[in-house]
């Protein structure tokens, strides 16, 4: 579903539930693993991830083939959507990828690619 949660255009919502907002339309989806298994991809430079709050259903998954893939991860987490929600990622994420920011950017670098 894609949810208007009532804070403007740029904070609507992708969400497998209804009951988060007004749904504003039905949408078909594709996961990251998906796409590079469509068009053959083998290696990922920059992954730019602005997902309005569905941060942690995409990458608190520990089976993502396409973590190994990326060499760097921009993700801006929306902390005021789900309180708890970056310290979380930044734990699991952190074992894999070197950690930076910059503004409101948590950059993870693979030290592996």
């Amino acid at each position: 579903y894609l949810i208007d949660i009532g804070e403007g255009e740029a904070s609507y919502q992708v969400s497998e539930k209804s009951d988060k907002g007004i749904v504003l339309n039905t949408i078909q989806c594709k996961t990251i693993d998906s796409i590079i298994e469509e068009f053959k991809i083998d290696s990922i430079d920059i992954l730019k991830m602005d997902i309005e709050g569905s941060e942690d259903s995409c990458l608190l998954t520990p089976q993502l083939s396409w973590f190994n893939k990326t060499k760097y991860l921009l993700v801006e987490i929306h902390e005021n959507l789900r309180t708890g929600m970056k310290e979380e990622i930044l734990n699991f994420m952190n074992k894999d990828f070197l950690v930076l920011h910059n503004g409101e950017y948590t950059i993870f670098k693979n030290e592996l690619c």
